[in-house]
């Protein structure tokens, strides 16, 4: 099941609306470029970080060695939900888990 994100390739500042694949092994993205051409990238599991972007409903990922790094933004709750039950440990920050899994009480 695809995941809707934001990504940001890193080398621009667009914004491209994408769709993640995740497995156990990588992450397949995919999204339209600017001359609407379907790009294709897999993300090595081993090698995406857990951004601390602490804001309920938005969980983000950056992918790279060096700067400026590939980065993935979704609010996608399905996504969310997709993550917090994953045992990786590189996908995980105690912080965000605690954020997602709690329903905000007004």
């Amino acid at each position: 099941m695809p995941f809707k994100a934001n990504y940001f390739d890193g080398k621009t500042s667009e914004t491209h609306v994408a769709f993640i694949c995740p497995n156990s092994i990588s992450w397949k993205i995919s999204y339209h470029n600017k001359e609407n051409n379907v790009e294709h990238i897999s993300w090595n599991i081993q090698n995406i970080k857990r951004s601390e972007v602490h804001t309920q409903g938005l969980i983000s990922f950056t992918y790279g060695s060096t700067f400026p790094f590939q980065k993935i933004e979704s609010s996608d709750t399905s996504f969310i939900e997709y993550i917090n039950k994953n045992k990786h440990k590189n996908l995980h920050n105690k912080v965000d888990t605690f954020l997602h899994s709690h329903k905000k009480s007004l």
